[in-house]
């Protein structure tokens, strides 16, 4: 626009704007600008506008991926093996402003073998046919480099050096992850010679070619990195500028905010740790904000690294980490790693009381560690007020030990709680009878919802530390305490129902729980069972009345009368098979009795063999019970399964007919029992026996449920 402008009034001419039919080419890679410039003399000039994105001034750095140049396959092939004879041919063929050869995978591997001829950039006569196998099509001609592929070429007139991979690498970053031997320095040192401002350039991670060195672990390629930027600053003080430009490239930093002593530290190379931090002391101290090395040494437990980054910086460290954490943090998370724990106290002992963006201090963090070697000893623990603390975690102990007084003990992060509710929490029962035991008023201590260790442990279903407070009788002060809600402990108990009836058996077996505190909503423990009792169609054994109160106070919606309806349907279609069947079996044992019937030879010819005796008279009343039971059920069955009758009524039908398949299958059992015993006995005395053993399974089976429940709570009462 302004090229047009200036010829308007150059010339005079007040010629129209463009016609409609104007045609607009824009360009933004040097092989499309060389395509227009072509375009544009072969095309009428007055129809057309042509726009071309000039990106010659722009740092590497900073241009686009769309905009950047790709690098030359021969550049790349010569940087990623190294070869400095490639390097001064593709140079002296661009200083000579000769185009730039493509050749074949052949050729290129014969070039790289070493056969060249030197610095003028001619090829042996061997090789000349191998020049001569140059691929049709020119900028499209592909050559295959390691474990790249590259299909474009720059045009001839572009710098050779401004091209870079698909990832935004420059030749420098492929020189410096692929080897330090002393090819490669040669390389990167050819390559700095020409173009020094790559030693900055950074790819699309943002990662210099000091990052990619120290990544790939390459110690004498990053120092002759460094000492080509310290080369550059001799130059710059000869200038009479601060030299700066070794601090500048140690302290850049990628997308992730990391320098190159990050890659380092990541690596594991304690060689490369140093050699970066004898060149700068206070690179520990970058990113101001962030992960600084020191945590992610300790964060990927090495040590000997951490001490390394201390020992070089003379303590002027940096020990933040991510998420407002510092090193303390890590290492106390790392619950096997007691060393660096008292490493970092003993560098730093104010960190005890800093808190992350949670507020969580390494307190918090400590508390959190569940270490189940410890709970081996929970029998012993909850047979005595307190454990030996010689099984405590070592990370506390190392805690408490520092000096910091006992503040961060404590200190509540943002939600309220202590490093007592965050142990109780992961149910680290013995970490909770430690902090008991050094600080005896942390057992009161309330988070925001005003709830002590025992609600947490209650309320996270952590049946150890609940046991612990129940055996305790130093905590019987804490078992009634009220959230702000009015809840104590057993409220809770009862509002996880049956997932924590554990719980639930070792408060209520506590005399010391009171059972009549009602919550802010006038409810007692008792009052909240009932009212959580399932609404609907249940089989329960709690009284009549008491299910009544809550059907009188709770009428039932039409859509809930709908799905009650349609689970007594389905309810009677499967009890109806089983009484059905019951009733089949015993009526054919009724007239096919075990042992069969006396001949027709003898005085009561066509009775039962065994009649008379008593187990035969056991055996047909307990037949004859199941089939009148399975009988009644079946007719009941013929009510409850029909919807003119009322739900209510319907209901109470499903509940005596469950009850009548009840025993009908206890009778059953017992006439199988029965019947085994009449007949097996003379021939096979023990089988009878074991028979009559197995057999009462079916009715134990029946009442586990409150057997556990008796079993559980026996348990949980214990004695103290």
């Amino acid at each position: 626009m302004a090229n047009r402008e200036e010829h308007y009034s150059t010339t005079g001419s007040t010629a129209p704007p463009l016609a409609m039919d104007a045609k607009l080419l824009m360009a933004e890679c040097p092989e499309d600008r060389k395509l227009l410039k072509e375009l544009v003399h072969k095309e009428d000039a007055s129809k057309m506008m042509v726009v071309l994105a000039s990106t010659t001034n722009q740092p590497a750095a900073e241009k686009p991926a769309a905009a950047r140049a790709v690098m030359n396959p021969l550049l790349l092939a010569a940087a990623s093996f190294g070869a400095c004879e490639v390097f001064y041919f593709l140079f002296c063929r661009e200083d000579a402003r000769e185009p730039l050869p493509t050749m074949t995978a052949r050729a290129f591997h014969a070039m790289l073998a070493g056969d060249t001829s030197g610095a003028d950039g001619r090829w042996p006569s061997t090789h000349q046919q191998a020049l001569d196998e140059i691929e049709e099509g020119g900028a499209g001609a592909a050559v295959a480099v390691g474990h790249q592929f590259t299909r474009r070429l720059p045009p001839p007139d572009a710098p050779l050096l401004e091209g870079a991979t698909v990832e935004g690498d420059t030749a420098l970053h492929v020189v410096a992850t692929h080897g330090d031997a002393a090819n490669f320095l040669e390389c990167a040192e050819i390559i700095c010679n020409r173009a020094r401002g790559l030693l900055l350039a950074t790819n699309d991670k943002g990662d210099t070619a000091l990052h990619c060195a120290a990544r790939a672990r390459r110690l004498e390629m990053a120092s002759r990195l460094i000492a080509l930027a310290k080369a550059r600053d001799d130059d710059e003080v000869e200038r009479g500028q601060a030299a700066s430009f070794v601090k500048v490239l140690l302290r850049t930093e990628n997308e992730r905010n990391e320098t190159a002593l990050h890659d380092a530290v990541r690596a594991g190379d304690g060689d490369m740790v140093r050699r970066l931090m004898d060149e700068d002391p206070d690179l520990a101290l970058f990113p101001v904000q962030g992960t600084s090395p020191l945590y992610l040494a300790i964060s990927l437990r090495n040590g000997t690294i951490a001490e390394i980054l201390h020992e070089k910086s003379n303590g002027n460290i940096s020990y933040s980490g991510s998420h407002g954490q510092n090193a303390l943090h890590a290492a106390v998370h790392q619950d096997n790693v007691v060393m660096s724990t008292k490493h970092v106290l003993k560098w730093n002992n104010k960190l005890v009381k800093e808190g992350d963006e949670n507020g969580s201090t390494p307190v918090h963090f400590a508390a959190s560690v569940l270490q189940p070697k410890y709970q081996t000893y929970r029998t012993y623990h909850y047979r005595c007020p307190w454990i030996q603390f010689s099984k405590v975690p070592r990370i506390i102990s190392s805690l408490l030990d520092a000096d910091t007084g006992v503040d961060p003990f404590y200190q509540s992060d943002k939600n309220g709680m202590f490093p007592i509710h965050v142990a109780a929490s992961v149910g680290a029962q013995i970490t909770v009878a430690f902090l008991l035991n050094k600080f005896p008023e942390s057992a009161g201590l309330r988070d925001a919802n005003g709830r002590t260790f025992l609600h947490v442990a209650v309320e996270k279903k952590k049946l150890d530390v609940v046991l612990f407070a129940c055996r305790t009788p130093s905590l019987n002060w804490i078992l009634n305490m009220q959230d702000k809600d009015g809840n104590t402990a057993l409220h809770l108990a009862i509002q996880g129902q049956a997932t924590i009836l554990r719980i639930f058996c070792a408060l209520f077996g506590n005399c010391e729980v009171q059972l009549n505190l009602t919550n802010h909503n006038g409810h007692t423990p008792l009052d909240q069972s009932r009212s959580m009792l399932p609404r609907g169609l249940r089989y329960t054994r709690d009284r009549w009345d008491h299910i009544q109160e809550i059907y009188d106070r709770n009428a039932v919606s039409p859509e809930d009368q709908a799905k009650e309806s349609e689970k007594v349907k389905d309810l009677t279609q499967t009890l109806g098979i089983i009484s059905v069947l019951i009733a089949t079996v015993t009526f054919g044992g009724m007239f096919a009795p075990p042992g069969g019937y006396r001949a027709d030879d003898h005085p009561y010819q066509g009775t039962p063999i065994h009649a008379g005796s008593y187990i035969f008279d056991a055996f047909m009343m307990a037949n004859t019970l199941a089939f009148i039971c399975s009988s009644i059920a079946t007719t009941g069955l013929l009510y409850s399964a029909s919807s003119a009758f009322n739900l209510r009524a319907r209901q109470y039908n499903i509940m005596i007919i469950i009850f009548l398949m009840d025993n009908s299958v206890t009778c059953l059992t017992t006439a199988f029992a029965l019947g085994a015993y009449m007949v097996l006995p003379p021939v096979d005395h023990k089988t009878a026996v074991a028979i009559c053993l197995l057999s009462p399974l079916v009715v134990v089976y029946r009442n586990i449920r409150k057997a556990v429940e008796w079993g559980y709570f026996g348990y949980c009462q214990g004695s103290d």
